[in-house]
């Protein structure tokens, strides 16, 4: 009788599937004009993308969208941000050869990450390329970690 009814064994992704409306970008654009057109995005508790990268030996980073955690057995001596670059710069102390490593994250809030050494200098730096200004973003600092947490409702 009733047609509208679902029976509860059918796998609930395949009602989402027959639900959903394919449109081209052209007609949104014009729907959303003569405002005929609902779009609802489901929030996706799910996903939450989360990678631990040992970078170096001696350096982890973890991120997720719109937080990364660098740490080290070695410590932090010297912060400082770069705002036309977009950049958060840490420098490590320590006497320990290696190649400049690169770390692409490209998540909605971080670009990537480099590290590099300066021997000669005793001391190495780690380079967070954010996607927005520093300022938008929080820093915490304990002993061997760093967290870089982007916070929209910084300046």
């Amino acid at each position: 009788e009733d047609m509208d009814r679902v029976s509860l064994d059918i796998n609930k992704q395949e009602v989402l599937e027959d639900k959903k409306q394919k449109i081209s970008l052209e007609n949104a654009m014009t729907e959303l004009n003569e405002e005929k057109i609902e779009v609802e995005v489901p929030k996706r508790m799910d996903v939450v993308v989360q990678e631990s990268i040992d970078i170096l030996p001696f350096v982890n980073i973890t991120y997720s969208n719109d937080k990364m955690e660098v740490s080290s057995k070695y410590e932090v001596f010297r912060k400082f941000t770069i705002d036309k670059s977009n950049k958060i710069v840490l420098d490590y102390h320590a006497s320990i050869f290696f190649y400049t490593k690169k770390q692409i994250s490209d998540t909605e809030y971080f670009e990537k990450v480099i590290v590099g050494n300066h021997k000669k200098e005793k001391y190495f730096r780690v380079v967070i390329v954010l996607k927005d200004k520093p300022n938008k973003y929080k820093v915490t600092y304990t002993d061997n970690l760093v967290t870089i947490e982007f916070d929209k409702n910084m300046i």
